[in-house]
């Protein structure tokens, strides 16, 4: 399993130019990342975990430091679309209606509409418009299957769902990673990709991996 090539900007002429390029957006991630955390701190929370799961997934896959550090980028604004939805519909303390479980999940395309348009040198705003998705075709918006998720998806998916349940909810308490590890093996070859779930078991099994509790360290050496 290997990360998606890309290419260079157009107008970025040499080597130079394009670490400049990559810099620059690594610290507009930054800012985007903190606004989001300003309007509501525990998605920016789940978000900045999601993504450094998803760049310990993507080196236990052997992958390249750019390409881990890219799934850092990813994990920390899949869900950026979130500001865009009613703080007392996304942080509602008890079960959502079906209308409003409609509604949230309009976040993926907001997301999508988000990053569209700003200049990432590889397809960001495709990967993070798919996390909801699932390989057998049982996810949302567009019922994709396996082979038209992008690698990316594929880890962030499972990190998202880990996160999710490993971590508290407005809604619930945490599940605890037990529970959460649990899930990802039982739609292992079916929701969650296998090679993603057979590193992310090495991980926490067989290298200690725990879900870290504040990752603020973490994102500013990311983008210095």
């Amino acid at each position: 399993m290997q990360p998606t090539q890309f290419a260079p900007h157009a107008f970025a002429t040499s080597l130079d130019a394009v670490e400049s390029v990559r810099k620059s957006m690594d610290h507009f991630t930054d800012v985007l990342f903190k606004l989001h955390e300003l309007q509501d701190i525990y998605t920016a929370g789940h978000q900045l975990r999601v993504g450094m799961l998803c760049e310990a997934i993507a080196k236990e896959l052997g992958w390249a430091e750019y390409y881990c550090r890219r799934m850092f980028q990813i994990g920390l604004l899949h869900d950026i679309g979130k500001m865009a939805i009613k703080p007392e519909v996304l942080h509602k303390p008890g079960k959502l209606t079906s209308d409003e479980y409609s509604y949230v999940k309009t976040h993926v395309v907001q997301t999508f509409e988000i990053l569209k348009t700003l200049p990432f040198d590889y397809p960001l705003a495709e990967i993070v418009g798919q996390h909801h998705e699932r390989i057998d075709g049982s996810g949302y918006p567009h019922g994709l299957t396996g082979e038209q998720l992008y690698p990316e998806a594929k880890i962030l998916i499972v990190a998202d769902v880990v996160e999710a349940m490993g971590n508290r909810r407005s809604y619930r308490q945490e599940l605890g990673i037990d529970a959460a590890l649990a899930e990802i093996k039982k739609g292992m070859s079916t929701k969650y990709d296998p090679l993603v779930c057979e590193a992310l078991f090495r991980l926490f099994h067989e290298k200690s991996y725990q879900l870290p509790k504040d990752g603020i360290a973490h994102l500013d050496a990311a983008t210095d």
